[in-house]
């Protein structure tokens, strides 16, 4: 198969609009029942977060708690696929994928050595490469890599995954992608540290982390993690990275390692004005977040494909 790059690659993957191939991909990864994946693909974009807070509260499994039976719930369960795809299809994920590319072009080069850590079913992977990067996918999680190969393959795109952030080489990256993963973490500032070591010089960390958002949908969010919540300085620049860009309430925020080359064109200062009022915001989450909750659960129940087909009707006709 002859691929053609392009850079500006259709941000919502081919293969996320075709519900009979998202399931038989999931039946076939799981190896469960059609009806059931069925059913459950839908009942995930019906409430985000179902499958995982079943299965947890299935496996006696306490909720915003980092433990050792929260570890081989990451490694064994499925039930973050359904989570994922439904996550990945949403139009405010899909805008944030569009948005990162416009990113990548402020930058001097334009074929980026990219790392995507915790990329689960490696659609931003997909999306980077198609645009011409080089990317390195990086997600502890079994099913998910066998999943974003398939995506892979489908596209006919040679898939780079690694297992291990801390035997990746120091500076070999112009560009780290790392969305929605520092709210799982036990030790977020850890991770940025090691993050921040592998970006080259004049390099972007592109992060987004709900820190605020300790909700039943979302039980594998780490309540010890809330202290983070609109946190610039303290952790990000303490590895020093510096803020150059980024959407309204760090959704993503885009960092670079000293010295700058990215330029942010002529709405730049404002970007970052509005990125810093943000985080003040967000900072009120430590102590009081329902306001960021309940704003963050209405944008969330925008864009999802089975209900923008219209397809809500019957779990049945998910797949039709």
């Amino acid at each position: 198969m002859t691929t053609t790059f392009s850079l500006r690659p259709d941000a919502l993957p081919a293969k996320l609009t075709d519900n009979a191939w998202l399931v038989e991909q999931i039946a076939a990864l799981t190896d469960r029942p059609i009806e059931e994946v069925q059913q459950r693909l839908y009942t995930e974009e019906q409430q985000i977060g179902s499958n995982v807070m079943a299965a947890m509260e299935r496996m006696g499994i306490r909720p915003h708690v980092w433990s050792d039976d929260l570890v081989r719930f990451y490694q064994q369960t499925d039930a973050f696929l359904y989570e994922l795809v439904a996550w990945n299809r949403n139009a405010n994920k899909v805008a944030i994928r569009q948005w990162m590319n416009e990113v990548f072009g402020r930058l001097p080069s334009f074929s980026l050595d990219v790392l995507t850590y915790g990329d689960g079913i490696g659609c931003d992977s997909l999306y980077l490469t198609q645009a011409g990067h080089r990317v390195t996918y990086c997600d502890l999680g079994m099913l998910g890599k066998r999943f974003a190969q398939s995506l892979f393959d489908a596209a006919g795109l040679p898939f780079a995954p690694t297992d291990d952030l801390t035997g990746l080489p120091a500076e070999a990256f112009d560009a780290i992608v790392c969305l929605d993963v520092l709210e799982h973490v036990p030790d977020p500032p850890s991770l940025v540290e090691q993050l921040a070591r592998c970006l080259r010089p004049g390099g972007l960390l592109i992060a987004s982390a709900p820190f605020f958002a300790i909700d039943p949908q979302f039980p594998t969010h780490l309540a010890s993690n809330r202290r983070h919540s609109g946190s610039l300085r303290r952790l990000y620049g303490r590895c020093g990275l510096q803020l150059v860009d980024g959407r309204p309430f760090l959704d993503p925020v885009v960092l670079s390692k000293p010295p700058v080359t990215y330029q942010a064109g002529a709405g730049g200062v404002m970007r970052r004005a509005t990125v810093r009022s943000g985080a003040m915001l967000l900072k009120v989450a430590r102590w009081w977040s329902w306001p960021h909750r309940h704003i963050s659960r209405m944008l969330q129940r925008r864009g999802y494909r089975y209900m923008v087909d219209g397809l809500q009707a019957a779990p049945a006709a998910v797949v039709s």
